[in-house]
């Protein structure tokens, strides 16, 4: 019983690792697909604001908000 106990655990570990994975593959799809929409722009206070937005979205995406990715 504790063996099968210790594996049901070790399942559901690996099953929210999995949807995390999930969940981090499609937030960068979404900003792949958001910058590519975007024109280029020249204009460093509009570079600054999404350049941030980025990071903020890479940083969910990595597991929270005070851990901040390079996305640049």
């Amino acid at each position: 019983m504790k063996r099968l106990r210790q594996l049901e655990q070790q399942n559901g570990r690996l099953k929210k690792m999995v949807a995390d994975r999930d969940l981090d593959i499609d937030v960068l799809k979404e900003i792949r697909r958001l910058r590519a929409s975007v024109r280029p722009v020249q204009s460093p206070c509009v570079r600054l604001i999404l350049g941030h937005a980025i990071d903020v979205g890479l940083s969910v995406a990595a597991g929270g908000l005070g851990q901040t990715v390079g996305a640049r």
